[in-house]
């Protein structure tokens, strides 16, 4: 299920199933995917259908807080990957600007205009 692109790297750091994702952050898989925001993306994801989920660390990656194709607009459009990034925000602001928007546009000019 996983992206072909991803099995160099897999093998790499020495991970030949699912179960040696457990026990990991997000940034950890962001590291094997070589800093490829797009591919962690989609595995992360493969991984959350298959009941794989990741440790807490310090930060939030926004496919962690959004559904994949927010996640994915947010990132072709703003090249915001990061919780961090969105000045002034937090994980239950942006769930709830996203949620009462009438458009995901909207929502995103209204949270990028906190400072």
């Amino acid at each position: 299920q996983f992206p072909p692109k991803i099995y160099p790297m897999l093998f790499q750091n020495n991970i030949s199933c699912i179960d040696d994702f457990k026990h990991m952050t997000a940034n950890d898989l962001y590291l094997i995917c070589q800093e490829d925001y797009s591919l962690t993306m989609q595995t992360y994801f493969i991984l959350k259908e298959n009941g794989i989920v990741f440790d807490d660390w310090q930060d939030k990656f926004i496919f962690e807080i959004l559904p994949e194709k927010n996640a994915a607009l947010l990132w072709k459009k703003h090249k915001i990957s990061m919780l961090s990034q969105m000045p002034g925000c937090s994980e239950c602001m942006l769930k709830e600007s996203l949620s009462s928007s009438n458009s995901f546009a909207a929502a995103m000019k209204e949270l990028l205009s906190f400072g």
